[in-house]
Order: C-alpha cells, then structure tokens, then sequence
C-alpha cells in the first residue's frame, strides 16, 4: 500500500513541477507579502480554533493540554507517512497529560467526527444544489455495502461486550458530556464551523489575489469536497492529489490554468508555514523540557 502511494505521490507531483513555468510564478510572485501573511496567519489560526474545540470535548483537560496536543499533532500529520498519524501522536499528548487512553481516543474521535461535519454539511449542499461539475450520484449498493459493514460491526461489538465494557464506557465518556451539556455541544458545533471557516476565507483571500473570479460559497465547496478526497489512501498525506484536484476544479471552473496552478501551491505553503509555526511549538516544549532535566 505505502509504495502504491508512494508512487502516485511521486507522479502527481512530477506533474506538478512540470507545469510551473514563468506563468506560474509571475502569479505567485504577483502577491502582496502583507496579503500572503494575513492569509497565513487567518489560515493558522483554525488549530487555535480546534485547540479550544479539542479542549472542550475531553473530559480533564486542559486547555493549555489541548492547544499543545492539537498543535504538535499537526506538525506530525503532516510529516508522518499516514493520515492518522498525528491523531496517534495527539493521543499520547493528552495520556502525557493524565487523560486515559480511552477517553483520549473516544474525545480524538468526537473532534474528528465535529470538525467533518460543518464540511460534510457544505458537500450535502453542493450535490443538492448541483453547482459542482464533477459531483457523483452515489450507487445504491454502496449505501447497502456500508450499512451491512455497520451491522457486522455493531454484532462483533455486542459479541465481546462484556470485555469492552470498561473501555467503551470510558471512549463514550466524551460524548455523554456533550449530551448531558448542550450549551457546550453548542460551542463546539460553533468553533467547528469558525475552524473550517477561517481556513475557508483564507484560500478564497488567496484566490480573489491571485485574480481568480470565483465566489465564496463555489470555493467552499470545491475545498470541502477535496477534504474528503485527500482522506482516501491514494498518495502520502494527500500530497498531489490535493493540488491536482485544485487545479482540475478551479480550471473546471472557468480559472485559467497557471492561476490554478500557483493557488494548489500557494495553498501547500500555507499548510507547510502553519506545519513549521506548531513545529516551533514542539522546539520549545523539548527546550523547557531539556532545561527542566538539566535544572533537576
């Protein structure tokens, strides 16, 4: 599977490369530095956003905990070869904190599930309003597929329930808060939809100065759909598939094609300098460690 993916990475970023040209980087250049670093720091902040979200679905936490956690898994989920990488890597920085493991993963899996929604909602919009060229109608046997998977599921789990008990119980500790608390269900539907929101503004301030006529709500939904894309297990953290997609759906769109190009990759930097700001987070929580090693 890694070399497959290995392979498709390799080739759709070759592609890549070879169609920069002096188009390409006459529309990057092209940008205002204060623009790029208002987009940036717009950009970054949705792992702040999600720090708070993080902080608010785990029982226990901290927020500095959660902030730290969110920000050090983000600077490894970019890095380790897996799209769930930097998920394992926040669940041992919330056990570092004392949160059991159990409770860590179901509360990983609560942030996952809450921040997905706000973009499974704009995808729902997008194939009911037909505004997307390359929506699908889904087949209805993959419907069928899925749910018998569920129901296996759901039979293997009762089969060794007795076993599970403790664990699930303390997995669903996450969710029974929310249930119990609706005002802080409330907040972390809202900081979902303020996380996916500002990264949605800061690629379309990229867009409109990069010159590309298209309209907020069409960007938003050509970039929840490519969310999804890049989850499947085609390349390495998504790597190519989400430029290529970027430019077949913005020159779908009506973007010429070198604008199209230099917003795939201008959109890659913003996830790389947001990469290298939590990575300086991981620098200074091995300097104090070091220095609290050293002062003992």
């Amino acid at each position: 599977m890694r070399g497959a993916q290995a392979i498709v990475t390799i080739l759709l970023l070759s592609w890549l490369v070879g169609s920069i040209d002096a188009g390409v980087w006459q529309a990057v250049t092209g940008i205002q530095p204060l623009t790029l670093l208002a987009c940036f720091l717009v950009f970054a902040s949705a792992q702040m956003i999600g720090g708070f979200r993080l902080w608010l679905v785990t029982p226990g936490a901290t927020l500095r905990g959660a902030q730290a956690a969110t920000w050090v898994g983000y600077f490894w989920g970019n890095f380790l070869p897996s799209s769930v990488g930097g998920d394992i890597v926040r669940l041992m920085r919330l056990r570092a904190e004392g949160i059991p493991g159990a409770t860590a993963a179901g509360a990983l899996v609560l942030d996952r599930i809450a921040n997905l929604l706000p973009i499974l909602a704009i995808v729902a919009f997008a194939a009911l309003t037909r505004s997307l060229s390359f929506a699908m109608n889904i087949d209805p046997v993959w419907g069928i597929a899925f749910a018998l998977v569920g129901l296996a599921g759901a039979v293997a789990l009762w089969l060794v329930r007795g076993r599970l008990a403790g664990p699930i119980r303390r997995a669903l500790q996450p969710a029974r808060q929310l249930v119990r608390r609706p005002g802080l269900a409330l907040g972390v539907a809202l900081l979902s939809a303020a996380s996916i929101g500002v990264s949605i503004l800061a690629q379309w301030w990229l867009a409109r100065a990069l010159g590309l006529a298209i309209d907020l709500v069409e960007l938003a939904q050509i970039i929840a759909v490519l969310t999804l894309v890049v989850m499947l297990p085609v390349s390495l953290n998504g790597l190519g598939v989400q430029e290529a997609g970027y430019v077949a759906a913005l020159t779908t769109a009506g973007a010429p094609l070198d604008a199209a190009i230099a917003f795939s990759l201008l959109v890659r930097l913003l996830m790389l300098a947001t990469s290298l700001l939590a990575g300086l987070f991981v620098l200074s929580e091995k300097l104090q460690a070091r220095q609290a090693s050293g002062a003992g």
